[in-house]
């Protein structure tokens, strides 16, 4: 009875045209409410067995954003696909805010130089060099890449959004060696273990983390470090936050414009106000 439901979400969800990875994580969340609370997926809920689900994930320490994740697989199916109303009102738990970090130039270039293989340099190199999201970068075929335009078309980005970002010219070589013998549609980054299926973003963080090794990069940084420092490098260069929207595929400029709260040389530009009422002819020392 559980299997039907979750072909039955997928099918809906696949219908609404959402993401394969929002589809993934919803029929994961919800079969694991069904497991747990034992209850049939096509019966009315009591408002106390999902309040009581739910609770049991937060005192499981679990992020914010997989309590939401359950709350919306549970009302999607409820609401949307069985058309039975909710009484219950879940408040999910905000997310601390915190900001991202930021890998300076040269240790990108530490990065790049001490990574060997052509494919994990390429894929670090577009990873901050286009600003791709892992599941972006991973997911690129030949097709994707225009070399003569100097531009990589991102399919079905977050939010199932297509959008054109940088290619680097400084990459470009690397990407035809990477490419060579390969044909249109085949992944660039291909996995060796299951041929004609991409590598997995695991494999992909962990290529990352070894470059950050052999660089001794300090910072717990992840490959999404990368597109952080993209934008965050673009805007100190005097890059428009608008063109920067564009090229990260925000749908709101707000979600760009966090990256002026860790640009560097906007911050050092700035006096502190104790510098300022000590001269440098007064010391302190």
């Amino acid at each position: 009875m559980i299997q039907s439901a979750i072909t039955r979400l997928t099918q809906e969800l696949r219908l609404r045209r959402y993401s394969w990875k929002t589809v993934r994580s919803y029929t994961r969340a919800l079969q694991k409410f069904f497991e747990v609370t034992g209850i049939a997926p096509t019966a009315p809920p009591e408002t106390e067995t999902i309040r009581s689900f739910l609770l049991e994930q937060e005192q499981k320490k679990y992020a914010s954003s997989t309590l939401t994740l359950y709350w919306q697989s549970i009302r999607f199916w409820y609401c949307e696909v069985l058309k039975i109303p909710l009484a219950f009102t879940y408040k999910t738990p905000k997310r601390p805010r915190k900001l991202p970090v930021i890998l300076a130039k040269e240790d990108i270039k530490r990065m790049m130089r001490s990574t060997f293989n052509v494919h994990h340099r390429l894929l670090i190199g577009l990873g901050y060099g286009a600003g791709l999201r892992v599941a972006e970068a991973v997911r690129l075929r030949v097709e994707d890449v225009d070399t003569y335009r100097a531009l990589i078309h991102v399919r079905q980005g977050k939010g199932n959004r297509d959008r054109y970002t940088l290619l680097p010219k400084t990459v470009q070589g690397m990407y035809n060696e990477a490419v060579r013998g390969k044909v249109r549609d085949e992944f660039i980054f291909e996995s060796q273990s299951r041929p004609g299926h991409h590598i997995t973003e695991r494999t992909a963080q962990k290529i990352f983390q070894q470059a950050c090794i052999r660089a001794h990069v300090q910072k717990e940084a992840s490959f999404h470090s990368l597109r952080h420092s993209f934008a965050t490098h673009l805007l100190e260069d005097g890059t428009d936050l608008r063109y920067i929207q564009t090229l990260l595929g925000h749908r709101d400029i707000k979600t760009t414009e966090r990256y002026t709260q860790v640009s560097a040389n906007s911050m050092q530009r700035l006096k502190s106000p104790l510098d300022m009422a000590y001269r440098r002819a007064d010391v302190l020392w």
